[in-house]
């Protein structure tokens, strides 16, 4: 994958998507972040709330000009938080200003009350676009996969994109799907009266 050009966002500029990686904690949305822009800009770990708050990056793919923020995990599957985690109000009451949500969720474990609740809320109360990002497929085997995937679009309406952060698959495929979306809303901007 060409290597993107990055840059921590010093203040927003107009005319670039604004795109919000949000999901529970230990989803890898970090290790997404830093997979999507070509160098390691976001600190992972594997302790619960290592992103402390919400990092913006500025990149260039192509001809679409972005912004990606790297966003504080949600409480854990039983609705309990870390001291960093935070609540699906907590999310939506900071996504006003974004275009394009890329909810990540690690596909080895089962989705939780929190989790579902924030996509629902994202959707309703944030009227935001969402794709549903299936991390870490590396850790499963090919049918225990699919039966996942499949138990995601049930419980979530959402078709799963699935990809491991860590080793770049199915980057391309999420890669595309963010720009078709950047040029969508491009479209319905430019031809809406001013």
């Amino acid at each position: 994958m060409k290597r993107a050009e990055v840059e921590e966002v010093p203040r927003l500029e107009r005319g670039r998507f604004r795109v919000a990686v949000v999901g529970p904690e230990n989803a890898g949305k970090s290790t997404l972040v830093n997979a999507l822009l070509g160098r390691a800009v976001a600190e992972v770990s594997e302790v619960p709330g290592t992103t402390k708050s919400v990092s913006g990056y500025r990149w260039s793919r192509r001809d679409v000009p972005l912004y990606v923020f790297d966003t504080m995990g949600l409480a854990d599957e039983r609705g309990r938080r870390s001291r960093r985690g935070v609540t699906a109000e907590d999310v939506v009451e900071r996504l006003g200003g974004y275009d394009l949500a890329l909810f990540v969720v690690d596909v080895t474990k089962p989705l939780g009350p929190e989790a579902l609740r924030a996509l629902h809320v994202i959707k309703h109360a944030a009227d935001l676009e969402t794709l549903l990002v299936a991390n870490k497929i590396d850790l499963l085997e090919e049918g225990e996969l699919e039966e996942r995937l499949r138990e995601l679009r049930r419980r979530t309406g959402h078709r799963p994109i699935p990809v491991s952060a860590l080793r770049g698959d199915g980057l391309d495929r999420l890669l595309s799907e963010i720009e078709r979306r950047v040029r969508r809303k491009r479209r319905v901007l430019a031809s809406s009266p001013r």
